[in-house]
């Protein structure tokens, strides 16, 4: 294959964009940094770790945004849908913890992550309503901080606000070409992509 990095990318940003917030179950165990734990693992209760994480992030744009009291009364609407899923959340990983042992296979632990990765497929669009109104009731530069911020994301996955698109493969080792809508643009091999 001649891109070997292109696939595990793919991979990676698809399981994180969709995981969202959720840190990834195939840290435990490793030793991972980041984690809050003494030793550097995981933490002892992984699902209220996420939990924890995502409530933060939320107070975190909140604050960013600085909202009128108008706008909070929408955030909290918004909230109060990612909150409820969340929690869900939090509820179904812990009994996939309990129901599994401490060492899931990969079978199982590829069914914890469909079970997951559908529940946040559908709070995201159960919760949308709430978010354009939100959005729609932003000023502009408040809509320029929220794009930056949400969803949340790896930075090497956001856009680098040089008009590029997100996940666009730029340059080549010939010198010059992009990829745009799947196609190479200008010839030659991809390189890898921008830091």
């Amino acid at each position: 294959m001649r891109h070997h990095w292109l696939v595990p990318t793919a991979a990676a940003a698809v399981l994180v964009t969709l995981t969202g917030f959720a840190l990834p179950l195939a840290a435990e165990g490793t030793g991972a940094p980041g984690f809050d734990s003494p030793a550097g693992g995981p933490p002892a209760d992984f699902c209220q770790e996420g939990y924890a994480h995502e409530s933060a992030y939320l107070a975190y744009v909140q604050a960013r945004l600085q909202l009128t009291a108008d706008e909070q009364l929408l955030w909290d609407r918004w909230q109060q849908k990612l909150q409820a899923a969340a929690l869900a959340e939090r509820t179904s990983c812990q009994a996939d913890r309990a129901n599994q042992g401490s060492r899931p296979n990969a079978i199982q632990r590829e069914d914890s992550f469909l079970r997951m990765a559908s529940a946040r497929i559908e709070s995201i669009k159960a919760s949308r309503p709430e978010l354009q109104a939100l959005y729609g009731a932003l000023t502009p530069a408040q809509q320029e901080v929220f794009d930056r911020l949400w969803p949340p994301m790896p930075p090497h996955m956001r856009g680098r606000g040089d008009g590029s698109r997100m996940g666009q493969l730029r340059g080549n080792a010939q010198g010059g070409g992009q990829y745009q809508g799947g196609q190479p643009q200008g010839g030659g091999q991809p390189s890898m992509p921008e830091p």
